[in-house]
Protein backbone atom coordinates (compact mmCIF):
# COMPACT_ATOMS: atom_id res chain seq x y z
CA UNK A 1 0.00 0.00 0.00
CA UNK A 2 3.11 2.54 1.17
CA UNK A 3 4.89 1.82 -2.37
CA UNK A 4 1.46 2.12 -4.31
CA UNK A 5 0.45 5.78 -3.11
CA UNK A 6 4.51 6.62 -2.84
CA UNK A 7 4.26 5.74 -6.46
CA UNK A 8 1.29 7.78 -7.66
CA UNK A 9 3.18 10.85 -5.85
CA UNK A 10 5.81 10.66 -7.25
CA UNK A 11 4.16 10.06 -11.04
CA UNK A 12 2.01 13.34 -10.37
CA UNK A 13 4.98 15.37 -8.83
CA UNK A 14 7.96 14.29 -11.06
CA UNK A 15 6.32 12.67 -14.56
CA UNK A 16 9.66 11.79 -15.75
CA UNK A 17 11.13 10.08 -12.72
CA UNK A 18 7.55 8.61 -11.65
CA UNK A 19 6.71 6.94 -14.88
CA UNK A 20 10.33 5.64 -15.57
CA UNK A 21 9.68 3.60 -11.87
CA UNK A 22 6.51 1.77 -13.96
CA UNK A 23 7.52 -1.29 -15.31
CA UNK A 24 6.60 -5.31 -16.11
CA UNK A 25 7.31 -5.58 -12.26
CA UNK A 26 5.37 -2.83 -11.43
CA UNK A 27 1.92 -3.99 -9.10
CA UNK A 28 -1.33 -3.16 -10.48
CA UNK A 29 -3.76 -5.40 -8.34
CA UNK A 30 -3.52 -2.68 -5.32
CA UNK A 31 -3.92 0.47 -7.50
CA UNK A 32 -7.00 -1.27 -9.63
CA UNK A 33 -8.94 -2.12 -6.39
CA UNK A 34 -8.35 1.37 -5.52
CA UNK A 35 -9.44 2.71 -8.59
CA UNK A 36 -12.41 1.04 -8.17
CA UNK A 37 -13.29 1.54 -4.82
CA UNK A 38 -12.62 5.73 -5.41
CA UNK A 39 -15.31 5.10 -8.33
CA UNK A 40 -17.74 3.56 -6.56
CA UNK A 41 -17.52 5.94 -3.65
CA UNK A 42 -17.75 8.82 -5.88
CA UNK A 43 -20.97 7.35 -7.42
CA UNK A 44 -22.63 7.21 -4.37
CA UNK A 45 -22.60 10.58 -3.72
CA UNK A 46 -25.50 10.82 -5.88
CA UNK A 47 -27.76 8.56 -4.04
CA UNK A 48 -29.54 11.67 -1.77
CA UNK A 49 -30.05 13.34 -4.94
CA UNK A 50 -31.41 10.20 -6.57
CA UNK A 51 -33.47 9.14 -3.24
CA UNK A 52 -35.30 12.75 -4.00
CA UNK A 53 -38.88 13.42 -4.80
CA UNK A 54 -37.52 16.34 -6.38
CA UNK A 55 -35.69 13.46 -8.98
CA UNK A 56 -38.74 11.26 -8.84
CA UNK A 57 -40.70 14.25 -10.43
CA UNK A 58 -38.34 15.36 -12.75
CA UNK A 59 -37.78 11.83 -14.35
CA UNK A 60 -41.54 11.55 -14.35
CA UNK A 61 -41.75 14.76 -16.28
CA UNK A 62 -39.10 13.68 -18.67
CA UNK A 63 -40.76 9.94 -19.05
CA UNK A 64 -44.09 11.58 -19.90
CA UNK A 65 -42.58 13.88 -22.34
CA UNK A 66 -40.65 11.23 -24.03
CA UNK A 67 -44.09 8.50 -24.39
CA UNK A 68 -46.23 11.81 -25.54
CA UNK A 69 -43.48 12.45 -28.33
CA UNK A 70 -43.83 9.24 -29.43
CA UNK A 71 -47.67 8.18 -28.83
CA UNK A 72 -49.55 12.02 -28.83
CA UNK A 73 -51.58 12.69 -25.81
CA UNK A 74 -52.03 11.11 -22.57
CA UNK A 75 -54.99 10.57 -20.17
CA UNK A 76 -54.52 11.87 -16.94
CA UNK A 77 -54.70 7.89 -15.16
CA UNK A 78 -52.14 6.95 -17.96
CA UNK A 79 -50.10 9.63 -16.34
CA UNK A 80 -50.86 8.70 -12.77
CA UNK A 81 -49.39 5.38 -14.06
CA UNK A 82 -46.68 6.13 -15.21
CA UNK A 83 -45.68 8.45 -12.07
CA UNK A 84 -46.51 5.85 -9.73
CA UNK A 85 -44.14 3.34 -12.07
CA UNK A 86 -41.55 5.29 -12.14
CA UNK A 87 -41.86 6.19 -8.04
CA UNK A 88 -42.16 2.32 -7.45
CA UNK A 89 -38.65 1.44 -4.76
CA UNK A 90 -38.34 -1.53 -7.73
CA UNK A 91 -37.32 1.34 -9.82
CA UNK A 92 -35.61 3.71 -7.58
CA UNK A 93 -33.59 0.74 -6.61
CA UNK A 94 -32.74 -0.31 -10.31
CA UNK A 95 -31.68 3.60 -10.96
CA UNK A 96 -29.59 3.46 -7.38
CA UNK A 97 -27.49 0.47 -8.97
CA UNK A 98 -27.25 1.59 -12.44
CA UNK A 99 -25.61 4.53 -10.94
CA UNK A 100 -23.40 2.84 -8.53
CA UNK A 101 -22.38 0.29 -9.70
CA UNK A 102 -23.40 0.26 -13.72
CA UNK A 103 -21.12 3.34 -13.42
CA UNK A 104 -18.01 2.02 -12.30
CA UNK A 105 -18.35 -1.13 -14.45
CA UNK A 106 -18.62 1.61 -16.91
CA UNK A 107 -15.42 3.49 -16.19
CA UNK A 108 -13.58 0.15 -16.10
CA UNK A 109 -14.94 -0.65 -19.84
CA UNK A 110 -13.43 3.11 -20.74
CA UNK A 111 -10.19 2.30 -19.04
CA UNK A 112 -9.96 -0.96 -21.23
CA UNK A 113 -11.13 1.01 -24.39
CA UNK A 114 -8.49 3.28 -24.08
CA UNK A 115 -5.19 0.57 -23.52
CA UNK A 116 -6.41 -1.10 -26.46
CA UNK A 117 -6.50 1.94 -28.19
CA UNK A 118 -3.51 3.07 -27.52
CA UNK A 119 -2.57 -0.77 -28.38
CA UNK A 120 -3.50 -0.29 -31.53
CA UNK A 121 -2.05 3.42 -31.78
CA UNK A 122 1.20 2.25 -31.10
CA UNK A 123 1.76 -0.55 -33.29
CA UNK A 124 0.65 1.39 -35.82
CA UNK A 125 3.36 3.87 -35.15
CA UNK A 126 5.46 0.59 -34.92
CA UNK A 127 6.06 0.35 -31.05
CA UNK A 128 5.65 -2.59 -29.26
CA UNK A 129 4.48 -2.06 -25.68
CA UNK A 130 2.67 -4.72 -24.10
CA UNK A 131 -1.04 -4.48 -23.21
CA UNK A 132 -0.16 -4.83 -19.56
CA UNK A 133 2.16 -2.00 -19.65
CA UNK A 134 0.01 0.88 -21.33
CA UNK A 135 -2.68 -0.59 -19.26
CA UNK A 136 -0.72 0.08 -15.76
CA UNK A 137 -0.14 3.53 -17.33
CA UNK A 138 -3.88 4.50 -17.43
CA UNK A 139 -4.89 2.92 -14.01
CA UNK A 140 -2.62 5.26 -12.29
CA UNK A 141 -3.56 8.50 -14.76
CA UNK A 142 -7.12 7.59 -14.20
CA UNK A 143 -7.12 9.13 -10.55
CA UNK A 144 -7.36 12.41 -12.55
CA UNK A 145 -10.79 11.61 -14.08
CA UNK A 146 -11.53 9.95 -10.60
CA UNK A 147 -10.65 13.53 -8.96
CA UNK A 148 -12.57 15.14 -11.49
CA UNK A 149 -15.60 13.04 -11.21
CA UNK A 150 -15.19 13.60 -7.48
CA UNK A 151 -15.72 17.39 -8.15
CA UNK A 152 -18.52 17.86 -10.33
CA UNK A 153 -21.07 15.56 -7.64
CA UNK A 154 -19.90 17.64 -4.93
CA UNK A 155 -20.51 20.54 -6.38
CA UNK A 156 -23.69 19.17 -7.37
CA UNK A 157 -24.53 17.72 -4.61
CA UNK A 158 -23.83 20.77 -2.42
CA UNK A 159 -25.77 23.07 -4.49
CA UNK A 160 -29.56 23.82 -4.74
CA UNK A 161 -30.18 20.91 -6.97
CA UNK A 162 -34.08 20.78 -5.88
CA UNK A 163 -34.22 23.77 -7.75
CA UNK A 164 -31.97 22.33 -10.91
CA UNK A 165 -34.49 19.53 -10.86
CA UNK A 166 -37.53 22.24 -10.79
CA UNK A 167 -36.87 22.86 -14.43
CA UNK A 168 -35.32 19.25 -15.86
CA UNK A 169 -38.28 18.82 -18.77
CA UNK A 170 -35.92 16.87 -21.02
CA UNK A 171 -33.49 13.89 -21.13
CA UNK A 172 -30.67 16.39 -21.95
CA UNK A 173 -32.18 18.52 -19.21
CA UNK A 174 -31.78 15.38 -16.39
CA UNK A 175 -28.56 14.77 -18.10
CA UNK A 176 -26.37 17.55 -17.08
CA UNK A 177 -28.87 18.36 -13.75
CA UNK A 178 -26.72 15.72 -12.24
CA UNK A 179 -23.61 16.44 -13.40
CA UNK A 180 -21.65 19.81 -13.18
CA UNK A 181 -19.72 21.39 -15.36
CA UNK A 182 -16.36 22.61 -14.19
CA UNK A 183 -15.80 23.97 -17.72
CA UNK A 184 -17.28 26.51 -19.79
CA UNK A 185 -19.88 24.11 -20.72
CA UNK A 186 -21.69 26.01 -17.57
CA UNK A 187 -22.13 29.26 -19.97
CA UNK A 188 -24.95 26.81 -21.79
CA UNK A 189 -28.30 25.48 -21.34
CA UNK A 190 -28.45 21.77 -22.66
CA UNK A 191 -31.61 21.85 -23.78
CA UNK A 192 -31.13 25.06 -26.03
CA UNK A 193 -27.46 24.37 -27.25
CA UNK A 194 -28.33 20.93 -27.79
CA UNK A 195 -26.17 17.75 -25.75
CA UNK A 196 -22.99 17.17 -28.59
CA UNK A 197 -22.37 21.42 -28.54
CA UNK A 198 -22.49 21.17 -24.95
CA UNK A 199 -20.57 17.91 -24.55
CA UNK A 200 -17.56 19.43 -26.78
CA UNK A 201 -17.13 22.08 -24.86
CA UNK A 202 -17.41 20.62 -21.91
CA UNK A 203 -14.44 18.17 -23.07
CA UNK A 204 -12.52 21.01 -24.39
CA UNK A 205 -12.04 22.98 -21.75
CA UNK A 206 -12.23 21.27 -18.98
CA UNK A 207 -8.96 21.76 -17.17
CA UNK A 208 -8.88 17.91 -16.12
CA UNK A 209 -8.87 16.56 -19.64
CA UNK A 210 -5.95 18.15 -20.74
CA UNK A 211 -4.17 17.31 -17.51
CA UNK A 212 -5.10 13.41 -17.75
CA UNK A 213 -3.84 13.38 -21.11
CA UNK A 214 -0.90 15.51 -20.99
CA UNK A 215 -0.06 12.39 -18.35
CA UNK A 216 -1.00 9.35 -20.57
CA UNK A 217 1.44 11.61 -22.42
CA UNK A 218 4.31 11.52 -20.31
CA UNK A 219 3.46 7.70 -19.22
CA UNK A 220 4.43 6.68 -23.22
CA UNK A 221 7.43 8.31 -23.18
CA UNK A 222 8.94 8.06 -19.91
CA UNK A 223 7.79 4.54 -18.98
CA UNK A 224 7.16 3.09 -22.28
CA UNK A 225 10.42 5.28 -23.54
CA UNK A 226 8.40 5.94 -27.08
CA UNK A 227 9.95 9.09 -28.69
CA UNK A 228 8.41 12.39 -28.56
CA UNK A 229 8.42 12.62 -32.48
CA UNK A 230 5.50 9.46 -31.96
CA UNK A 231 4.13 10.10 -28.74
CA UNK A 232 3.30 13.26 -29.62
CA UNK A 233 0.52 11.96 -32.37
CA UNK A 234 -0.38 9.27 -30.67
CA UNK A 235 -1.92 11.16 -27.59
CA UNK A 236 -3.49 13.76 -30.02
CA UNK A 237 -4.82 10.96 -32.19
CA UNK A 238 -6.53 8.92 -28.78
CA UNK A 239 -7.53 11.89 -27.39
CA UNK A 240 -9.65 12.63 -30.90
CA UNK A 241 -11.07 9.09 -31.03
CA UNK A 242 -12.26 9.09 -27.29
CA UNK A 243 -13.76 12.31 -28.10
CA UNK A 244 -15.67 11.22 -31.47
CA UNK A 245 -16.73 7.80 -29.27
CA UNK A 246 -18.09 10.11 -26.29
CA UNK A 247 -20.03 12.45 -28.97
CA UNK A 248 -21.64 9.88 -30.75
CA UNK A 249 -22.79 7.91 -27.66
CA UNK A 250 -24.60 11.37 -26.40
CA UNK A 251 -25.44 11.91 -29.24
CA UNK A 252 -27.15 9.06 -29.57
CA UNK A 253 -28.58 8.77 -25.82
Amino acid sequence: MKNTISLWFSIFTSPESGFSKVNDKTKILLPVFIIIIFALIVSTLLIPILNSKAYSDAMVRVQLKVLEERGGVMSDSQKEQVSQSLNSPATKTISLISTTIGGSIAYLLTILLTVVLLKILTLIFREKPKFGHLFKIIVFVSVISIAQMLIKNIITLVTDYERVLAGVMTTADLQYALSSQISLAVLFSPGKTGTALIYLVDTLTDIFNWLYYGFVYAGLRYSCGIEHRKTLPITIIMAVLLIAVGLALTSLF
